[in-house]
């Protein structure tokens, strides 16, 4: 019996291109992305595109944030997730910079009022 044989068509798989990510810190006090040491008001965006199709899922920590964009974000170290196609994701660790705190120091020395002494303080901010 003869043998036959039968062309098949060609198949390539490609690969999608790797996931990309940008941070954009929405917020700007003088430079600094939340307004004082202690403030709550940093806003940030994380883009993500390339991989396989959106949609892309996004999660941070510690905030808790399930969207591209988080707000009222106080100064720390971050995580952002990217998870794409069910079962890949991406890590995006960042921080959130803060201004360093005022200090001021207040020495009073040798002042009368009233008769009294007034006692040296100093407070911080």
């Amino acid at each position: 019996m003869p043998t036959v044989q039968i062309p098949l068509p060609s198949a390539s798989i490609n690969e999608p291109p790797p996931l990309l990510r940008a941070l954009q810190v929405l917020s700007n006090y003088n430079g600094f992305p939340v307004a004082c040491a202690n403030a709550i008001n940093g806003r940030a965006r994380l883009n993500a595109s390339g991989g396989t199709p959106p949609p892309y899922n996004y999660s941070s920590w510690p905030s808790g944030e399930l969207q591209m964009e988080a707000d009222s974000l106080p100064a720390g170290n971050r995580l952002w997730y990217v998870r794409f196609y069910q079962y890949c994701s991406l890590s995006f660790p960042w921080v959130l910079n803060a201004p360093p705190a005022i200090q001021i120091d207040l020495v009073v020395t040798g002042e009368k009022c009233l008769a009294k002494t007034a006692a040296p303080s100093a407070s911080k901010v």
